[in-house]
């Protein structure tokens, strides 16, 4: 949850008339079972839906002026977004799909998280920190190959089919 208010919220500090007034040390708090989690989400969380405050407050007001929630009219637009980019988006796919060697492709996007080593330079890759970033590698590899043998015995598997209904 620190991480997530961290996102829209960077600042440690947090002048909402809490304590303690930063961030971090109120989480710890949190943790320690010394303080509550929804004060602090009561000033960031979105509470009451349109329908909600219409069953429980339809005679609501804000500044002695009664609350308006127009009926929401939704309409489906429908689009193809090829044609709407002149084929570029099929274009922009087909460059970003990872390589698929079996169909020639060898250029494209790939996960670098499995792949960081090959974003370093060829003279430390066998150094620390950097050598580390190889069994990573291996780690894709090995899913990879596993992936593969899982189809294989999927194919390999003969199909039964049921005829009875199950109740």
């Amino acid at each position: 949850m620190y991480n997530q208010i961290h996102l829209f919220h960077p600042d440690e500090a947090i002048d909402l008339g809490l304590s303690p007034p930063r961030l971090r040390d109120y989480f710890s708090k949190i943790e320690k079972h010394e303080r509550e989690l929804p004060p602090l989400l009561q000033h960031f969380m979105v509470r009451r839906t349109r329908r909600h405050i219409r069953e429980h407050w339809p005679d609501a007001k804000i500044n002695d002026r009664p609350i308006n929630l127009p009926t929401r009219r939704l309409e489906t637009i429908s689009y193809n977004i090829n044609r709407a980019y002149n084929g570029f988006y099929d274009q922009l796919r087909r460059l970003i799909e990872p390589p698929n060697p079996q169909d020639g492709k060898t250029g494209g996007l790939c996960y670098a998280r499995y792949l960081l080593i090959e974003y370093v330079d060829a003279s430390v890759r066998g150094k620390p920190p950097y050598s580390d970033l190889a069994f990573a590698c291996k780690l894709e590899e090995l899913l990879a190959e596993q992936q593969r043998a899982r189809a294989a015995q999927v194919e390999a598997t003969p199909t039964i089919v049921c005829t009875e209904a199950l109740i």
